[in-house]
């Protein structure tokens, strides 16, 4: 029980460092030595599952996160009841990854019943109230349902900014991009260009100065800032585009869902500044990438199909 403990101690602290390999490693073997010579209590191995979702989610393993997130909600459910807040935190980690895997109308049931509960259990303006706004936000926005993303997440963004008297230090100013970067999104599939241009530059200036420009949230806030001015300003967006490419090559890998979500972008942009051969080959590549991570109906895929038939099409 002991081992158990320290190996599961260390996979969370890697975890928090943003280590995910070495945190699904030490997780793993504490999940090993759950045997019945060695036992753990409930709670202790649900939090390892819960840890490894995070970990292989980090990872870009969708799939083995889902199956880790699901044995820690069962595990919390059974030792702690439904109405727990670790509880919900595997509830909304499994909508997530419901999300992540393309499908969104079980993504926004499981949102939804988290959130209701959490503002059963929590009052409505509990951090993991703010949390499962945003989350139920992010389903709206994939399914292109936009005015509703962004009243949720300005709604959250409102209940982090409330909070920044109470909990100054690092963590609340790392929330506050995250939610300035979430509105400054959903403003300009909105149609709010210049609202979203000012929110984006909040995030970008946060971002720059508690993590600098190596970081997976500063990239967010380009790719963004990116897809704002692709219209206007193409050329100005393949440079963020291909800096937000760059940065989440080196932080996630080349295999990341999210590193060929980058490289889409990267390729419609070149598509923009009309160089249609080279926009064609970087999306041939990003497609690729994403049928080896996503199953065949995941709506990314879909859309990188439908955009890879249009480049082929100007590319000839």
């Amino acid at each position: 029980a002991e081992q158990f403990a320290a190996l599961l101690g260390a996979g969370r602290a890697c975890l928090g460092l943003g280590h995910f390999d070495e945190a699904f490693r030490y997780l793993g073997a504490a999940l090993d030595l759950c045997t019945p010579e060695v036992s753990a209590p409930e709670t202790a191995v649900a939090a390892a599952h819960y840890a490894s979702a995070q970990a292989l989610l980090g990872l870009g393993r969708l799939r083995e996160a889902q199956r880790h997130a699901g044995m820690a909600f069962a595990r919390r459910v059974a030792a702690l009841g439904e109405e727990h807040r670790a509880t919900l935190s595997s509830l909304s980690l499994l909508g997530l990854l419901h999300h992540r895997l393309g499908h969104l109308h079980r993504a926004e049931t499981v949102q939804r019943r988290c959130l209701r509960l959490r503002r059963a259990l929590l009052g409505p303006d509990d951090p993991d109230v703010t949390a499962s706004l945003q989350a139920l936000a992010q389903v709206h926005f994939a399914r292109e349902r936009f005015k509703q993303a962004l009243e949720l997440h300005q709604q959250a963004l409102r209940q982090v900014l409330a909070r920044s008297e109470d909990r100054p230090g690092l963590q609340q100013r790392l929330h506050e991009a995250a939610a300035w970067n979430a509105v400054g999104q959903a403003l300009h599939r909105d149609g709010q260009h210049e609202a979203a241009e000012w929110h984006l530059a909040r995030a970008e200036a946060e971002c720059l100065a508690c993590l600098g420009p190596q970081h997976a949230q500063t990239a967010s806030v380009w790719q963004n800032l990116a897809a704002l001015h692709l219209h206007r300003a193409p050329r100005r967006s393949l440079a963020w585009a291909r800096k937000a490419l760059r940065v989440l090559r080196k932080t996630l890998g080349n295999q990341h869902p999210e590193t060929a979500a980058a490289e889409v972008l990267v390729a419609t942009c070149l598509y923009r500044c009309d160089r249609f051969e080279a926009a064609h080959e970087t999306l041939l590549r990003a497609m690729a990438m994403q049928e080896r991570q996503l199953s065949a109906r995941h709506p990314e895929l879909c859309k990188t199909r439908r955009l890879a038939a249009e480049f082929a099409a100007a590319a000839s």
